[in-house]
C-alpha cells in the first residue's frame, strides 16, 4: 500500500500536478485601541477646593488620550451635580467641591463616547484644622497656589536637615493660623530642587511674599524670632 502512494507521488510530480498544502497561518490585524488614562482614579477633597482636570502634567488631574481618530478631547459628566460643580476653562476643567459626600465623575473619550474612566471624590466638610493650614507647594501647583492666587501669599522654602528651619516651623504654623486671611505655603527643598533653582533658592530657610502673583519681599529666619515678628515682616508696608 505504502509503494502505491510513494509511486503516485512521484508520478504526480512528473506530471506538473504535485500539490503540497500546509496550515494556514494566523494573520493578526494592526488595530489601535482607543483608552483614556487618568493619573489618579481617587481623590479627596475638602468643601469649597478646587481640582483641575486636563492633559497637562501643570494639572491636579492630568488625562492622557489614546486614539487613532483626529479629536483628541475628552468631556466629564457627573450624576452628582449637587456635591460637585464642573466649570471648562480653556484646555482644562476645573472641578470645585460644594457638598460632603462621594461623587463620580465620569471621563468620556469625545470621539469614541464607549471609552470612557471613573474619577471618584471624596468630600468633606471643613474642619478647625484646614483653617490656618499651611498648603504644599511643588512645581506642578506652583502656578496655581502662587502666581495665579490673589492676595497675599508666603512661601516657606525648607528642608528637614536644616537646624534654622526647625526652629522657623512652628512660628510659621502659629502665623498661619492667626492671619487665615493670607496664604502659606511651604515648599520642600529636597523634593523639589529644581523649583527651589528656579526660584534663585540660594540657602533655608527662605521666605518669599508674595502679592497679586507678583514676589514683593525675601527674608528669612532670624535668632529668637517671634511669630509676631514673622507677621510684621510679612505686613511691613
Amino acid at each position: 500500500m505504502g509503494k502505491q502512494i510513494i509511486k503516485s507521488l512521484i508520478l504526480g510530480a512528473l506530471a506538473g500536478v504535485l500539490v503540497l498544502t500546509a496550515k494556514p497561518e494566523m494573520v493578526v490585524a494592526d488595530t489601535k485601541t482607543d483608552s483614556i488614562v487618568i493619573s489618579k482614579s481617587k481623590v479627596k477633597m475638602t468643601i469649597g477646593n478646587e481640582i483641575t482636570i486636563g492633559t497637562s502634567e501643570s494639572d491636579d488631574i492630568t488625562v492622557n488620550v489614546y486614539t487613532s481618530n483626529k479629536n483628541k478631547e475628552f468631556k466629564i459628566s457627573t450624576k452628582d451635580g449637587n456635591k460637585v460643580k464642573i466649570k471648562k476653562s480653556g484646555k482644562v476643567f476645573k472641578v470645585k467641591a460644594i457638598k460632603s459626600g462621594k461623587a463620580n465623575l465620569k471621563l468620556t473619550l469625545s470621539a469614541n463616547k464607549k471609552v470612557c474612566k471613573t474619577l471618584k471624590l471624596n468630600i468633606r466638610k471643613k474642619s478647625v484644622a484646614d483653617f490656618g493650614e499651611v498648603i504644599k507647594i511643588t512645581a506642578k501647583n506652583f502656578d496655581k497656589e502662587v502666581l495665579q492666587a490673589k492676595g497675599i501669599v508666603i512661601v516657606d522654602f525648607t528642608t528637614k536637615w536644616c537646624g534654622y528651619c526647625q526652629f522657623l516651623d512652628p512660628i510659621y504654623k502659629e502665623a498661619a493660623k492667626i492671619r487665615q486671611i493670607y496664604k502659606f505655603t511651604k515648599v520642600d527643598g529636597d523634593e523639589d530642587r529644581e523649583l527651589v533653582k528656579k526660584q534663585g533658592i540660594e540657602g533655608f530657610p527662605t521666605l518669599h511674599l508674595y502679592k497679586n502673583g507678583k514676589l514683593v519681599r525675601e527674608g528669612g529666619y532670624w535668632t529668637d524670632m517671634t511669630v509676631w515678628d514673622l507677621l510684621d515682616w510679612i505686613e511691613l508696608r
